[in-house]
């Protein structure tokens, strides 16, 4: 699952986490009545998943992959924040490969904003590629000297236009480093 704070409403929304069942079921906590409520999402319901990213953009929240009835995705939607609205969106590019315990950076600047995914596993083998999501066209990012080691389970932030890369795992290896 994901939990994400919707900082203008003053909550935070909780979704996701089994590969089976329904992911229209979402959690919403409300900091000023301390409780959780289930909330009932309607719209072009994602398949269930679990292992998957999400990244609040505005009032939107992404939701990009994941693993779901057996198989690892690659697909993306939306959940509008305000409606608890869902829909699938369309995206230009060559998008990524399936991957699922991957992670997603926002970058919101004078260029406009981008999301950023770094690494997962694809079902076979931990990753450590980069890939941008602008204006709903995604594009890969040829950056591989001096790259994080492939990995999954980590995070990614973005601090003055840098991505940095922190913790994860592979094949038996715990990271405990910042990388960028």
């Amino acid at each position: 699952p994901t939990i994400t704070a919707i900082p203008r409403m003053d909550k935070f929304l909780l979704l996701g986490g089994s590969d089976a069942g329904s992911f229209g079921e979402v959690y919403n906590y409300e900091k000023s009545y301390a409780r959780w409520t289930m909330v009932n999402s309607d719209g072009k319901i994602p398949a269930a998943r679990s292992h998957f990213a999400s990244q609040l953009v505005d009032q939107n929240l992404f939701v990009f992959g994941g693993l779901g009835g057996g198989r690892t995705l690659n697909d993306g939607h939306v959940l509008v924040v305000n409606s608890l609205r869902w829909s699938a969106v369309k995206i230009g590019g060559q998008p990524p490969p399936p991957r699922r315990d991957t992670a997603i950076a926002l970058v919101e600047d004078e260029e406009g904003t981008r999301m950023y995914i770094f690494g997962g596993y694809d079902g076979q083998q931990p990753l450590n590629d980069v890939y941008a999501l602008v204006t709903m066209t995604w594009s890969q990012h040829g950056a591989t000297e001096g790259a994080p080691p492939p990995r999954v389970g980590h995070t990614v932030t973005v601090v003055r236009n840098r991505l940095y890369v922190i913790g994860g795992a592979s094949r038996g290896v715990a990271y405990n480093d910042v990388r960028f």
